[in-house]
């Protein structure tokens, strides 16, 4: 998979905890494979099984130089796995563990349908962080003024293959009114492969689908729109992903 990504221009690779075990484990491939850059965090997915007593360890995984990101963390209220007070209590200590170690959150949001508890939620949580918190709002799917919500607190959106689907068209849309300088492009592997792949097992080398259609969508070139990608991961995570030209 690593050696696929590669070779579609995809290096290194952002690879985001969801629990202490992946967390873990992102930071023992870290260790062998210098083309992955680990986050560490626990979902919101996990939190009911998120302790106080795991702080001292991500507090020392946060401040290891390889670490370029905490997450992935946040807040999920279309599912809710993990009861609500948890889910909080545990975003409460990783934005916080965020400021501390001065590296991005990256996070998740979602909402039942027609609801918007969890945005509202999150996006308190980080106005109460203002000027000590980073980010980005990972598979962002949201309506422009959740787009302009999110942006005026200095947070970046990231898009996946969704971008590419045949009914994400209000989607691209929404896309085209952000500035370019606040765009990031991610997998979400191994779910929403883009189009052609869709139904695949998704990976990092499925990614160049993901830049051609978002270019497409600010009318830029593959050149122009690579250099801005380069300078958003770098700007927010000290990075280069996306080779010149790729």
């Amino acid at each position: 998979m690593i050696t696929r990504a590669t070779g579609a221009g995809i290096s290194p690779i952002v690879a985001p905890g969801e629990s202490l075990e992946s967390s873990r484990r992102c930071m023992e491939i870290a260790g062998r494979r210098s083309e992955v850059r680990p986050c560490v965090g626990v979902h919101p997915h996990r939190a009911a099984g998120f302790e106080m007593a795991q702080a001292a360890e991500f507090e020392s995984m946060a401040a290891d130089p390889r670490v370029i990101g905490i997450g992935e963390i946040g807040l999920d209220y279309y599912y809710d796995f993990s009861p609500r007070d948890k889910q909080m209590e545990t975003l409460s200590f990783f934005l916080d563990l965020a400021g501390r170690a001065r590296k991005p959150a990256c996070l998740h949001v979602r909402d039942k349908s027609g609801e918007s508890a969890a945005t509202a939620d999150v996006r308190a949580q980080i106005q109460s962080r203002a000027g000590r918190i980073r980010g980005v709002i990972h598979c962002f799917t949201g309506a422009y003024d959740d787009a302009r919500g999110f942006l005026d607190l200095g947070f970046y959106l990231s898009f996946t293959g969704i971008i590419t689907f045949r009914t994400a068209g209000p989607l691209r849309d929404v896309l085209a009114r952000i500035p370019p300088d606040r765009v990031l492009l991610e997998t979400d592997s191994p779910y929403l492969a883009p189009e052609p792949h869709r139904g695949r097992r998704n990976e990092p080398a499925f990614l160049a689908r993901v830049f051609d259609v978002t270019a497409q969508a600010f009318g830029l070139s593959a050149g122009s729109w690579s250099e801005q990608i380069q300078r958003n991961q770098r700007d927010l995570f000290g990075i280069d992903i996306y080779p010149a030209g790729a």
